[in-house]
């Protein structure tokens, strides 16, 4: 069966508006927009918490039961292979935590929803650090000032922001969980080594 070409939304009906043209609540569809990332914001701060959790224990099972079963004096084949094994769980504990670290922490994070734009035009009235930068007089009068188009412009500057960080997120915790996952198959090995002897 040939399948059809896929047509736009305004090719298939030009009666439809845009979402600037359509008369919508843009307050509550702002406000949807934003509760949505800062709950999926809190869910990554949930995920690399618990990444470093994991990190934890596997670094506390690496030092209680591995190095007691090497004999340091007389290595043999098995010895080395499991010192091997445990420097590649080491580095991958760290490597797993560092990433589960700059995940939690914004700061490593911080992303401004103007920073392409002039100095003066950078301020956006919805963005906290842009907001605390001003006095309360100076932002009170900008704000009341904003058109709404203004204001719609840096709501979403704002969301696109919290979207970038929350892209930054979920990309520093699936590196941290892959060196978790190495960590584990490593993890995995030694108990196979020690268990060998």
């Amino acid at each position: 069966m040939e399948e059809k070409p896929r047509l736009s939304i305004r090719e298939r009906s030009p009666l439809m508006k845009t979402v600037e043209e359509y008369p919508i609540d843009f307050t509550r569809l702002f406000y949807m927009l934003q509760i949505d990332l800062e709950q999926q914001i809190n869910r990554a701060d949930r995920k690399a918490q618990l990444v470093l959790s994991a990190n934890a224990l596997f670094a506390a099972l690496a030092t209680g039961t591995s190095f007691s079963n090497l004999n340091l004096d007389d290595l043999s084949t098995s010895d080395v292979g499991q010192l091997i094994l445990l420097t590649g769980l080491g580095l991958s504990v760290i490597g797993s935590i560092n990433y589960a670290l700059r995940a939690t922490f914004p700061s490593f994070i911080s992303v401004s929803p103007t920073q392409d734009q002039p100095q003066e035009a950078m301020l956006n009235l919805y963005f906290f650090e842009d907001i605390a930068s001003l006095s309360l007089p100076d932002f009170r009068q900008r704000f009341l000032d904003l058109s709404l188009q203004e204001v719609k412009d840096h709501i979403l500057g704002q969301i696109h922001a919290k979207a970038n960080v929350l892209s930054s997120k979920y990309r520093l915790l699936r590196q941290g969980i892959r060196f978790l996952t190495i960590s584990f198959v490593l993890w995995i090995g030694i108990q196979f080594l020690q268990n060998l002897l």
